[in-house]
């Protein structure tokens, strides 16, 4: 971390450290410094030079720092975060002392008390460690089939960090497992992170939620039968390349709001340009060559057994058009030779799903979990 003085010298105010910078805040004459690494994040209290005071005593593990509200001057600070088990909350932190005291807290509709966190490892094709959280209710242990449903997203700088899983503890309920990988693309681990899963390095993506998919399978929480993939918009187009890289290694697929047809994305679509950051411009050689060695729609195979695919799509959308949805389901239902469904969900009232309303957001939990519990197997109670 760097400051300027008034005549723009630039210093070192707090040199390079564990964890990714996430954000900072002011606090009394210092600063609260929010870092993540992997799926854990935390808060450090620094003085006006630098130094590092405290680190706050939130909980360790399972949690996201949500933001700060917090003034220059001011010895008090307001503190949010949720995590997987817990939803919003605020608490006051007293500068003086690093003392932390609740202000507020969203009371859950349900009991999240027995829903157990563990931790596994992948290792992508370069050998890049992918952390995976796998949330399941106390006393389900690896089996080496239980229903699991695997998410992640890998793109755009946003990290998979722990976030209130809401209903899907209805899942976790009735045996089934909840897994989250921390690819690149994110940033879980600080820019590098992010700059590895970009543009000519996007393919580090697919293989490193392969990896995490692989753990599964080696820690016998699950197996190829009982295995679901979940992604939305980057996450998308993340089970589109997945799926059609690997589509024995997923029973069944769902993929929201998604991009499918990368090569096409930049020049067909108003939004396109804008994520030339991203992907890279198909006008540049070597990216052209690279983007459509991953992009799902020129990838689709013939008398290939794809897994069961659920799409879903706004026709609203303004952020991915919904003919890349339409068109990659309909290569996938003339490509499969397997008998499973592949199937596409059009809202017409829709959008990209930012905003969505209340009833919506219901909606498409239901679906998901639905289509998962049938194609995986999951027990009724």
């Amino acid at each position: 971390m760097l400051a300027v003085d008034a005549q723009g010298k630039l210093d070192t105010l707090v040199p390079q450290r564990e964890g990714a910078l996430q954000r900072v805040a002011p606090i009394a004459d210092g600063f609260l410094v929010t870092r993540s690494w992997g799926p854990d994040w935390w808060v450090e209290q620094y003085d006006a030079h630098g130094t590092l005071l405290r680190r706050l005593t939130l909980p360790e593990h399972g949690i996201t720092i949500d933001g700060i509200a917090s003034e220059y001057g001011q010895d008090h600070a307001l503190i949010t975060y949720d995590g997987w088990t817990l939803p919003s909350r605020w608490v006051d932190v007293d500068a003086k002392t690093g003392g932390l005291h609740d202000v507020f807290e969203v009371k859950p509709a349900a009991d999240y008390s027995k829903v157990e966190m563990h931790r596994i490892d992948g290792v992508s094709k370069d050998g890049t460690r992918i952390p995976v959280t796998v949330l399941a209710m106390r006393g389900v242990t690896p089996n080496g089939q239980r229903p699991t449903i695997l998410y992640s997203y890998g793109g755009y700088d946003l990290p998979v960090s722990p976030h209130f899983i809401g209903a899907r503890l209805a899942w976790l309920e009735h045996g089934g497992v909840f897994a989250f990988a921390n690819i690149r693309g994110g940033n879980e681990d600080g820019q590098d992170w992010h700059a590895q899963g970009q543009k000519l390095h996007k393919q580090n993506v697919f293989d490193d939620f392969h990896a995490a998919a692989l753990a599964l399978f080696d820690a016998r929480w699950t197996d190829r039968k009982h295995l679901g993939i979940l992604g939305a918009s980057n996450g998308g187009l993340l089970m589109g390349a997945s799926l059609v890289q690997h589509p024995d290694d997923y029973r069944a697929v769902v993929a929201m709001v998604g991009i499918y047809n990368v090569i096409r994305h930049e020049t067909n679509f108003a939004n396109g340009p804008y994520n030339v950051s991203e992907f890279g411009t198909v006008n540049d050689p070597a990216q052209f060559k690279a983007t459509l060695a991953y992009s799902p729609l020129q990838n689709v195979k013939l008398h290939t057994n794809y897994p069961a695919v659920l799409m879903t799509t706004g026709a609203n959308d303004p952020r991915v058009a919904p003919w890349q949805s339409r068109k990659f389901t309909a290569a996938l239902q003339n490509a499969t030779s397997s008998d499973q469904p592949i199937l596409l969900l059009t809202r017409m009232n829709a959008g990209h799903g930012v905003g969505a309303p209340f009833s919506q957001r219901v909606g498409d939990m239901a679906i998901m979990l639905t289509f998962f519990a049938h194609e995986l197997g999951l027990a009724a109670k």
